[in-house]
């Protein structure tokens, strides 16, 4: 989900005889939701050395500007950052407010967003759930932070693929939110943009349009053309133009969120390279096969230089490339980049997972399409020998291999093997039934 993680409102019990720290910390606020993170985190960072000094770093004022700037380290894509600061600020309000604060379900709010940001899905989803448990007992059913961490929570369940629930907890929260602060409030946008996205992912395609451009001129209104919700927003209705086939209209959105973000959060920032895929893979669908090529260059330059060669995230990167290589007949260069792909695969994985597997398997396709035969039956016995290890050698995913395998056989007039392959074939799928 290109969706948007709401952080609840900076808070915190803050007195008058503390201006200077509390003034920073509130300009630190105001730029956040400005969408200047750059700015808001060097007053935060102020804010924090300056409460640090005045009331110890163990003090509950300290843990509460802690967890303001690891939002903003969110934000900005310093995860490490804003996980080690989340954490060490959830820590210190445990232990001086307790574990059924308000103040503590802020802090796991803020970490399960950094979980969920990581991909780590499962402690986000249980992070949520224990700070909506304490709103809910605190506040009531219907109060605003409940209705943040329910929007949060939508957009794990988005990514786990659980929209059933995803769009229950969504729906919820739009209801809270329309009731306690209007339909055009910028949360209720926010929440609506979600549900928008599920819509879509659903296969609800115009129900969602609907919504999209319900909110759109609304958001643009609330948060400005060149905030990063709005950018978000726009990201996704270009996913909906996509989707549809209007790869012009996708286009011309994507083009245009890729600019503002490079423009407001910096060329390496993760939603920038967000922007790039999905503009890369809209120049693909429309057969704009160099302007893809040019953009995934750009992504898998920038993955390498901030998550090392042998991330397992740059396979995908890889793939893409390569792809874009292929579809422009540079065979060449797509072989050296779908083995780089491969070796990060069986260094991460090993040689036994599925995904290297998988990988094999298109291997022995790719050379199968070029016809460069013993490439290709080295690789179609190399993926059969993976999968006979791996499932069993009469499970049917072997069976679907073995059939392309005939087909090659066939190709290159290996009657006899093709025979062997084919009565194979039947006996599995025989013995399955």
């Amino acid at each position: 989900m290109a969706a948007v993680f709401v952080a609840l409102p900076f808070s915190g019990v803050l007195c008058s005889q503390n201006e200077t720290w509390y003034e920073l910390n509130e300009k630190a606020a105001s730029l956040c939701e400005e969408g200047h993170y750059d700015e808001a985190a060097r007053f935060a960072e102020q804010s924090l050395e300056i409460t640090q000094d005045k009331f110890g770093k163990n003090h509950k004022y300290a843990a509460i500007v802690m967890n303001n700037l690891a939002e903003i380290y969110m934000k900005q894509g310093k995860f490490k950052e804003a996980e080690s600061l989340c954490r060490r600020s959830l820590e210190i309000k445990e232990n001086i407010l307790g574990p059924q604060d308000p103040e503590t379900a802020v802090s796991l709010n803020s970490l399960a967003g950094i979980n969920k940001y990581q991909g780590r899905l499962e402690e986000a989803e249980s992070l949520y759930k224990k700070a909506l448990a304490i709103f809910e007992k605190v506040y009531g059913k219907d109060h605003r932070d409940t209705a943040t961490v329910l929007n949060n929570l939508c957009e794990v369940y988005y990514a786990q693929g659980k929209l059933d629930e995803a769009e229950s907890v969504c729906n919820r929260a739009i209801e809270i939110r329309q009731k306690q602060l209007g339909p055009s409030h910028a949360e209720t946008l926010v929440a609506q943009n979600n549900l928008a996205e599920i819509y879509k992912k659903e296969g609800r395609i115009d129900e969602s349009g609907r919504l999209y451009q319900e909110i759109r001129p609304v958001a643009e209104k609330v948060f400005g053309p060149k905030h990063p919700y709005y950018v978000t927003l726009l990201s996704n209705l270009g996913g909906l133009y996509e989707i549809e086939g209007k790869y012009s209209e996708a286009e011309i959105i994507y083009e245009k969120a890729l600019s503002i973000d490079r423009e407001t959060l910096g060329k390496d920032h993760p939603k920038v390279i967000i922007d790039m895929k999905n503009l890369a893979r809209t120049y693909k669908g429309a057969g704009k096969y160099s302007e893809a090529e040019f953009l995934y260059r750009l992504i898998l330059e920038s993955d390498e230089s901030t998550k090392g060669k042998d991330n397992i995230a740059l396979v995908e990167d890889l793939a893409n490339l390569a792809s874009a290589y292929e579809s422009q007949y540079k065979f060449l260069e797509a072989e050296i980049h779908y083995k780089q792909a491969l070796s990060i695969l069986e260094k991460n994985y090993g040689p036994d997972d599925p995904a290297v597997i998988a990988s094999l398997g298109n291997f022995a396709l790719f050379y199968d399409r070029r016809d460069r035969n013993f490439e290709a039956e080295k690789f179609y016995k190399r993926t059969l020998e993976a999968l006979e290890k791996k499932y069993g050698p009469e499970d049917l995913v072997v069976s679907d291999l073995l059939e392309n395998m005939q087909k090659f056989y066939i190709k290159i007039k290996n009657i006899e093997e093709a025979k062997k392959i084919e009565e194979r074939i039947k006996d599995i799928r025989a013995e399955s039934r």
